[in-house]
Parts: structure tokens; C-alpha cells; sequence
């Protein structure tokens, strides 16, 4: 239990706090930190210092650490002691600049830099570094609360299949005032001013339900048209344009794109954005209609999952695995699209045991 701090050693740690960013951490100097506060309070760097050592104790772990490195040690040291928990110090301290996105590469990297180590220790490692926070108190210091998108649709199987729902939550809610509409029926002489505000606010609302029936019948087409998507994932996706979309629901090509701004659709994959689903074809090998670019990203990005880390794809080589699978693409295509998924180039995802 920690022995509660006497009401100096609670006022320095108040101080230090406010110099908290939003993330938790304190990038200050404690110089700095005094420099920057009234000469009257007297501060000590001393004290300071303590309180600075005492917060590092409050919740959320990490929370005033001065780095990342610093951020994570802070939580690791409250975590039980082991040979895991010391190998993730080491790696922490020594190479957290090496940690990637790629579990299994992670592995080979940290197994080739500490030989000393064993493989089970290193994954016990990296699976207790993964469950540290960089940002131990990011939200914390907002006086916004978090937004969040709420999907304007949902889009749920059914034993008929796909069916849309509309999120009546995500739409405003708006009526006139019955008592006011009553009164001004029941005079003759009302003002000409009141009864024009009245027949705008009622266009008001004619509008925003035209809008939300639009939403759902864009909605409904796209669940038609990538069905495939709702199924197997992005190497599901289309091709498919609004200016189609406009035809076959008879509004225009400017009324659709409103109508996918800023919109979004919830499944069983995930939130997405209306115009997600929009994409251009991408010609392809015996394929007249073409895939998508999703589409073919998500088969390039499997091609690269699944290659030998030790002998990675060159550019030249997934061109050739793509047209393999019917995929007729440019290698400067290949290039544009593995560097839109994040991917380094070959020499770069090379590794060896």
C-alpha cells in the first residue's frame, strides 16, 4: 500500500501533473519546470525530483515517464519478475528501435541479435512487451471527450441473406412544434413571417429523410453489388462506381457522392466508410470486367505474408506470382500498391536466422 504523501509532497506532485502532455509523459527538465513557474513558489529541484518519483508510482503505469523507453521500463517493473520480464528489459533498453509489426520477424531479428537468449524467452518477451501502453494516459488530459464513429447503417446476415438496417440513433431527430402549427392554423391572421419559417422547417425535414432514404437504398446497392465482400473479405471487393450507382437508382452522380460523404456501415468485418466501396477496375488477364484495386491488394499482401522471410519477393517476382493468379499488372503498379500497404522492398524484409 503506498504511505500516503504529506501536503507538500501532494502540491509538487499537482505541479508536476499540469506539466503532464496529453500522452502522460513529462518532457520537461525539472530546471525547466521551475524556470517556468513563479519565483515565489520556491520550488526545489530536490523535491521536485521525489515528487517526480512518486507519480512515476500512481496509474496509469508508465504515466510521467520522460520517454517511450522510460514509459514502458516503468511498466514493466510492475509486472512479476522472471527471466521474460528481464529479456523484455534488455530488449527494451537495447533495440526497441528494431521492434516491427511482424511477429515471426521479430523473433528471427531478436534470436540473430541475442543468441544467448532462447527462442521461448524471447516470445514470452515480445508477448509482455506487446501488452505495454506508449501512451499511458493518452485521453487523459482531453476536455473533449473521444470521438466516435457511429455507423449509419448496419449491414447484418440473415437467413435470406444480407439485410441493411438504418441507425435511427445516427440521424437527428426532428419535428415541429404541434401546438405552434395548431395555433397558426387557427389564425387567419397569423404573421406571413411565422408560417414561411414553419414550410422551411418542414423542407427542413423532407430534405434530411430524403437524405437518410438515400443513405440506405446506396446502402442496399452496395450490399448487391459486393456481396463477395460481406463473405470472403477485401479480396472480395468490386469494382464499382457511383456513376453506376447513380444510373440504377436514378439520382445523380453528385447526389450519391453527398450521400457517401462521411458516411459509414457496420458489419461482421468491421466499420466502413461508404466510399470504401467505390473503386476502379484494374484490367486483368482473361477478367474483361477487371478486379479491384482492393481486391488485388489484399492478394498481393497474402503473396508477401506467406513468401520465405529469408528470400523475399522482388517486385519483378510478384508481377510474375500475380499474372499466375490471372492478375495482369505493371511492376511500377506492383511497387505503388506494396508501398500503399505499408510494405518495405524486398532487400528491406530479408532476414536470416
Amino acid at each position: 500500500m503506498r504511505t500516503p504523501l504529506s501536503d507538500k509532497e501532494a502540491a509538487y506532485v499537482h505541479i508536476l501533473i499540469d506539466f503532464l502532455d496529453d500522452q502522460g509523459y513529462f518532457t520537461d527538465s525539472i530546471q525547466d519546470l521551475i524556470d517556468n513557474t513563479p519565483l515565489e513558489w520556491m520550488l526545489d529541484e530536490d523535491e521536485l525530483q521525489n515528487a517526480l518519483d512518486l507519480l512515476q508510482t500512481f496509474d496509469p503505469p508508465g504515466v510521467a515517464a520522460a520517454d517511450l523507453t522510460e514509459s514502458l521500463m516503468l511498466q514493466l517493473m510492475r509486472l512479476p519478475a522472471g527471466p521474460a520480464r528481464q529479456a523484455a528489459a534488455h530488449l527494451i533498453q537495447s533495440s526497441l528501435h528494431d521492434l516491427g509489426k511482424n511477429r515471426k520477424q521479430n523473433i528471427i531479428r531478436f534470436r540473430k541479435l541475442f543468441p544467448e537468449i532462447d527462442s521461448e524467452t524471447i516470445e514470452a518477451a515480445l508477448d509482455i512487451i506487446a501488452t505495454l501502453n506508449p501512451y499511458p494516459a493518452y485521453g487523459f488530459a482531453s476536455s473533449e471527450p473521444t470521438a466516435y464513429i457511429q455507423p449509419d447503417v448496419w449491414v447484418k446476415e440473415g437467413k435470406d441473406g444480407w439485410k441493411v438496417i438504418g441507425n435511427e440513433a445516427a440521424w437527428p431527430k426532428l419535428q415541429l412544434n404541434r401546438e405552434y402549427c395548431e395555433l397558426m392554423k387557427s389564425t387567419e391572421d397569423g404573421a406571413p413571417e411565422w408560417k414561411e419559417k414553419i414550410n422551411e422547417a418542414k423542407q427542413r425535414i423532407d430534405s434530411l429523410e430524403l437524405r437518410k432514404s438515400t443513405v440506405i437504398r446506396l446502402a442496399e446497392y452496395i450490399v448487391k453489388n459486393q456481396e463477395d465482400f460481406f463473405i470472403f473479405g477485401e479480396i472480395g471487393l468490386a469494382p464499382m462506381l457511383m456513376k453506376d450507382a447513380a444510373a440504377e437508382l436514378g439520382l445523380a452522380e453528385s447526389t450519391i457522392s453527398r450521400a457517401a460523404n462521411q458516411k459509414y456501415l457496420s458489419c461482421p468485418r468491421g466499420l466502413f466508410a461508404l466510399r470504401y466501396f467505390f473503386t476502379q477496375a484494374v484490367n486483368s488477364e482473361g477478367d474483361k470486367e477487371g478486379l479491384s484495386q482492393g481486391a488485388i491488394k489484399a492478394v498481393l499482401g497474402q503473396i508477401i505474408e506467406n513468401e520465405d522471410s529469408s528470400k523475399p519477393h522482388s517486385d519483378e517476382t510478384l508481377v510474375r506470382l500475380l499474372k499466375q493468379q490471372g492478375i495482369d499488372i505493371a511492376r511500377r503498379t506492383v511497387a505503388k500498391y506494396r508501398e500503399s500497404l505499408d510494405i518495405p522492398p524486398a532487400h528491406k524484409r530479408k532476414l536470416t536466422e
